[in-house]
């Protein structure tokens, strides 16, 4: 995998570096640049640098941050602010030996603040040399020791302070965990060998997923995937202006949309869309930031898929989280597409997805030598937030969850927290049973002994840390007075399905196993005669590598499975 050295597609996550300056090593420059401290009317220079590596996105931004780390302390910047000077005096690099500006640290560590190379003299060895450089004069000033704030976006920068003999803080390893898995995978440095590499669903920052479908950024991986779609004929018929004609402009095409991926002001917003099951890849969906207004983000939107994929409800579905995307998290306010009116099967998906007809514009495009009619759809934030009350959020927020949960059978070993175990158990204890009778009875099963106990009642145990062993008390179910069925089995199974959806949103994976052997679980667990065992849930934290199998996603129709009055 290959991401830009300053790339927004990564998660964010706040990391934290320390380590000792006396073993830091002073690196010289390459030929033609030098050191330079602070000086009077540099501070615009400052932002500049800033805004060129991709820290900070306007001036007016640099301004705010300026003020917030060093307003009203430029004095003490002659001493601490460093900048790489080129031979024709241009400042091209810059950072600052600082402290701790919230006051919370007490120990006395110097902190290296806004380290940032101008993007035209990245990778001509000047990060290392700067970074070193400033260390030294964090230690003549003092402090004996260094911290390193940064984030998994500045990946590459981790390396540097990694080479240097920095390490993460262990509080910090701890809550950033996950972003320090990141950072070990780009970078494969030996000093995170102890962390779990990561996944690219782990490290996407747009990663987006329905039922059927994964929707994500691109990466360079997928330049054959986006040149075969933007050059198929069919996929593009309504889309000719934008079609690929050649590979030579897909590679500068596919650059620049990976650019502007990683840029932090990016404009384009468009996913690459592949099925969960297979990884075959069903189109593309997104939009274009057109204007940012104090109400938010205006975006026109579009797609295009593979006829392969037309008329299974894939684009709708992909639509739909696209547009809670966008409303949610991205921050758009008016959402904008349309498309000619033959094009029947577009403009069904806009309908279905609750899109607003604007307007109807005879002879208004271009197309296969004629002037078509072309239909513009909208919708706003209000409106979608309307649409979204008027479905209640619990319900979308449920179906997603059960959407999302597969069967987890690779676990990355990490032992389950007891207060998120707590957690699952009172999901089970709210479950219902009939007439209250609770007969569910739950077995904690995860100590080194008792899952050794597990693997001789299933080879279904997948190496899980955890289990729930799920059975119900025969003494204490109902029982219809017809027939004398009871309710125990049915009890434990909704028991189960709590605890199992309960561990989902709580992002621990669970397997639901009834391929076990009952008279070993009865001897193993010394269950009392009166106990029934029903089911196993193993658990665990999902490994980077765990995925669904390939037929979770199939789901027969509903009319397949529902009937009404009569079958």
């Amino acid at each position: 995998m290959r991401f830009d050295n300053h790339d927004a597609r990564i998660k964010y996550y706040e990391l934290l570096l320390e380590g000792d300056l006396d073993g830091v090593p002073q690196l010289p420059l390459p030929e033609g640049y030098r050191f330079v401290f602070f000086r009077p009317g540099d501070r615009d220079i400052w932002i500049d640098i800033e805004r060129s590596a991709g820290e900070l996105t306007s001036h007016a931004q640099g301004v705010e941050v300026w003020n917030k780390y060093y307003g009203g302390r430029e004095d003490s910047l002659c001493r601490r602010m460093v900048f790489v000077e080129n031979v024709a005096g241009e400042k091209v690099a810059t950072a600052t030996a600082y402290e701790d500006i919230t006051g919370r640290d007490r120990s006395g560590s110097g902190w290296l603040h806004w380290v940032a190379v101008r993007r035209e003299y990245q990778g001509r060895g000047l990060s290392k040399p700067l970074i070193s450089y400033v260390l030294g004069v964090m230690r003549a000033l003092g402090h004996t020791r260094g911290k390193i704030p940064t984030q998994t976006t500045t990946w590459l920068a981790c390396k540097v302070y990694l080479d240097l003999g920095f390490r993460p803080i262990p509080q910090n390893a701890v809550h950033s965990r996950d972003g320090w898995r990141i950072v070990r995978t780009l970078t494969e440095h030996p000093a995170l060998a102890e962390f779990p590499p990561a996944s690219l669903r782990d490290i996407l920052a747009v990663w987006l997923e329905t039922e059927r479908l994964i929707l994500r950024d691109y990466v360079e991986e997928d330049f054959e995937a986006y040149f075969r779609l933007k050059s198929d004929k069919k996929a593009m018929y309504y889309l000719q202006d934008i079609q690929l004609s050649s590979r030579e402009e897909a590679e500068r095409e596919f650059r620049e949309v990976l650019v502007d991926a990683a840029s932090p002001d990016r404009k384009f917003y468009f996913l690459h869309m592949e099925r969960k099951d297979t990884g075959e890849q069903v189109g593309s969906i997104g939009y274009t930031v057109q204007e940012t207004a104090p109400q938010g983000k205006l975006v026109d939107a579009g797609y295009f898929t593979y006829p392969s994929c037309w008329n299974q409800g894939y684009t709708t579905e992909a639509l739909r989280r696209l547009l809670a995307f966008a409303f949610e998290e991205d921050g758009v306010y008016r959402f904008s597409t349309g498309c000619l009116t033959e094009n029947r099967g577009s403009e069904r998906v806009m309908q279905k997805c609750g899109l607003i007809k604007e307007s109807e514009k005879p002879d208004w495009t271009q197309h296969g030598g004629k002037l078509k009619t072309r239909v513009e759809y909208r919708l706003l934030k209000p409106e979608w937030t309307g649409k979204q009350m008027a479905e209640p959020a619990m319900y979308g927020e449920f179906i997603r969850l059960a959407s999302e949960r597969y069967s987890v059978r690779q676990f990355d070993g990490r032992p389950i927290e007891a207060e998120t175990v707590e957690k699952i158990l009172r999901a089970g204890q709210l479950a219902p049973t009939a007439c209250n009778r609770q007969p569910q009875r739950i077995l904690v099963i995860n100590s080194r002994e008792a899952l050794e106990k597990l693997r001789r009642c299933t080879e279904c145990h997948f190496d899980a840390p955890a289990a729930l062993l799920i059975c119900y008390d025969r003494d204490e179910c109902w029982k219809r007075g017809y027939d004398g069925k009871s309710s125990g089995d049915i009890d434990a199974a909704i028991a189960a399905t709590h605890l199992m959806l309960a561990a989902a949103a709580l992002g621990v994976g669970t397997t639901w196993v009834m391929h076990f052997i009952p008279e070993a679980v009865r001897e193993e667990f010394a269950l009392p005669d009166r106990l029934e065992p029903t089911a196993l849930l193993v658990m665990g934290y999902p490994a980077p590598d765990a995925a669904p199998c390939p037929a979770h996603g199939q789901r027969k129709e509903l009319d397949e499975v529902v009937f009404y009055n009569e079958f």
